[in-house]
Formats: structure tokens, C-alpha cells, sequence
């Protein structure tokens, strides 16, 4: 593929810089992938560029940079580091491979890289911490591992998802820096050891993701500190000792999933308190005794899942007439 660069009037647009940038990033791309793009004319003005790159208003800067889901095959080019205003790149759902390159931490106004769904390798280059503005931060769905102590200084972070990757070690408990975090997800990773006690800071999470992990241990009673958690998933992990029963002060929970564990003991009967729950899985534990009777106050209710356990008794009236269409299996 030839592309034929015309500059006549660029230096008085998008800056050179950010333009050669561009060219470069996308040469060899745009054919291939049925995206055609004007080469010849300003990024900023030019309509085949739409949607895939967005200028300030002076139309000078680029601030924007989204190519997901076209089939890019090739390693993250160094020459991005000219994109120095960028506050947004997603180049999610590719083929792209290599390595993270530490020229992307250059990019200091970024406020969401999503490199999600791509064969990119290596470590979490520690440089990450220099992206101070990141809101969202996601390396989903990539083989990468080694989670850098420097996440802890993105303090601005919403959303950290690293899940379905090779990321290894325990959680940093420099993890508790990041109070703004309303998600986070590490679900079908390598994670191991236990839930460091510092989770129970991150009071704006609406979202927990640890599912299927190599973590242990016991859950931090520090948990109960979560109250906006609507989204609770530990499941397929080697957790031990019993259910926390200050789970019972998560009232906005809607899932919550402990199933594929070694939880001993009985069910707490504050898990009756969770009216808003939806979803419940304790499957495939140690528990025993019988379902508490606070459980007909789960009118919401739908799926239940208690098999494989060893509890006894009935199910609740109250709590029968609530499931909706769901079987639950009941080792009674």
C-alpha cells in the first residue's frame, strides 16, 4: 500500500508533529481493513477521519485516537508519543502485539487508554504512573503480567481492568491509594495470596471482580467497609474460613457470588439484610446447618445456588414464593 502525503496547508492545522504521528500509525492499516482514510488533507477537517480521530477546537490538537475492533496487527509505534495532548486512546479488540511501550506513559493527559483484547506481552511497564490524569484503564484480554506498584499513584482512576490476563503476584497494597475507583476487575488472572485489608478504603466501589484467581485466604472483614458494592464476585478462588457477616451491611448488592470455594461454617443470617440482592451463589463450599430464616427477606431474589455444600432443612416459605422461574438445588 502507497500513501501519497500532501502537506499544503497542514502546518496551519493539526500540528506536523501529530500529523506525521498519525501517518505513520496508520500506514499499511487502512486498506487492509476497509477503512480508507484521506491522507492527502488535514485529520482534523478532513470527514474520512471521523470517529476515528477528534481535534480540539482550533482544530490543532489531537485529543482522540479510536481504531478498536479493525484487525490492527502490528506493535504500538513510539512515534505516538507526539500525540502529546491526547486524553483518549483505544485501540481495544485489535491483533496488536509487542510489548506496552514505556513511549505511551509520555502521553501524561491521557484520561482512558483501553488496549483490551490484543496479544500484547511483557510486563505493566512501571512508567504507568506517570499517566496521573487515567479515569479508565484497561488491559483486559491481553497475555501481560506483573501489576507495578506505580498504579497506586493514578488516584484519579475510576475503572481498573486487568482481567482475563497472565498478571501475577499479589495485590499491591498500594492499591488502597485509589479511592476514586468504582470498578475494578482482575477476574481469570494469576493473582495469588489474600485480599489485602486496604480494600475496605475504596469506599465508591460499585464493582469487584476476583473470580477464578489463585487468591486465599480469608476475606478481610474490611470488605463490609464497600456499602455502595452492587457487583460482589469471588468465585473459583481458595478462600477458606467463614462467610464475613458484615457482608450483611453491603444493602446495595445485586450478585453476589462465593461459589467454587472452602467457606466453612453456616450462612450469616445477615445476608437476609441484602433486599436489593438478585443473585446469590454459595455453591460448592463446606457450609452447614440451614438456610437462615432472614432469608424470606430477599423478595428480589431470582437465582439461588447452595449445591454441593452440606446444609440441611427446608427453604423458607416466604423465600419460595419469591423465586421467580429459577431451580434451585437444595441438598436437603
Amino acid at each position: 500500500m502507497v500513501i501519497y502525503l500532501v502537506f499544503l496547508g497542514i502546518a496551519a492545522a493539526l500540528h506536523q508533529a501529530q500529523y506525521d504521528a498519525l501517518i505513520l500509525f496508520f500506514r499499511n492499516q487502512t486498506q487492509t481493513w476497509g477503512l480508507y482514510l484521506n491522507t492527502t488533507h488535514d485529520p482534523c477537517t478532513e470527514p474520512s477521519w471521523s470517529g476515528v480521530v477528534t481535534c480540539d477546537g482550533t482544530n490543532q490538537v489531537a485529543l482522540k485516537l479510536e481504531f478498536n475492533s479493525r484487525g490492527f496487527q502490528y506493535p504500538i509505534p513510539n512515534s505516538l508519543q507526539a500525540l502529546t495532548n491526547m486524553t483518549l486512546l483505544d485501540l481495544s479488540f485489535n491483533n496488536i502485539n509487542g510489548t506496552i511501550p514505556t513511549s505511551l506513559m509520555m502521553l501524561t493527559q491521557l484520561q482512558a487508554l483501553k488496549l483490551s483484547g490484543n496479544q500484547l506481552s511483557g510486563v505493566i511497564p512501571t512508567q504507568i504512573g506517570n499517566l496521573v490524569s487515567l479515569v479508565t484503564l484497561d488491559i483486559s484480554y491481553n497475555p501481560v503480567y506483573s501489576l507495578p506498584t506505580a498504579i497506586g499513584r493514578l488516584t484519579k482512576l475510576h475503572i481498573l481492568q486487568l482481567d482475563h490476563s497472565f498478571i501475577n503476584g499479589t495485590i499491591p497494597y498500594q492499591i488502597g491509594y485509589l479511592t476514586a475507583l468504582t470498578s475494578i476487575d482482575m477476574s481469570n488472572s494469576l493473582i495469588s495470596g489474600e485480599i489485602p485489608t486496604v480494600i475496605g478504603v475504596l469506599t465508591s466501589l460499585q464493582s469487584l471482580g476476583l473470580s477464578s484467581t489463585h487468591l486465599a485466604g480469608a476475606i478481610p472483614t474490611t470488605i463490609g467497609s464497600l456499602t455502595q458494592l452492587v457487583y460482589l464476585y469471588l468465585g473459583t478462588n481458595r478462600f477458606t474460613g467463614t462467610i464475613p457477616t458484615n457482608i450483611g451491611t453491603l444493602t446495595s448488592l445485586k450478585i453476589l457470588q462465593l461459589e467454587s470455594n472452602y467457606f466453612t461454617g453456616t450462612i450469616p443470617s445477615n445476608i437476609g439484610y441484602l433486599t436489593s440482592l438478585q443473585v446469590l451463589n454459595l455453591r460448592d463450599n463446606k457450609l452447614n446447618g440451614t438456610l437462615p430464616q432472614s432469608f424470606d427477606n430477599l423478595s428480589s431474589l431470582f437465582s439461588l445456588h447452595i449445591y454441593d455444600n452440606q446444609l440441611s432443612g427446608t427453604i423458607p416459605d416466604q423465600m419460595q414464593k419469591n423465586l421467580k422461574s429459577v431451580l434451585v438445588t437444595y441438598d436437603c
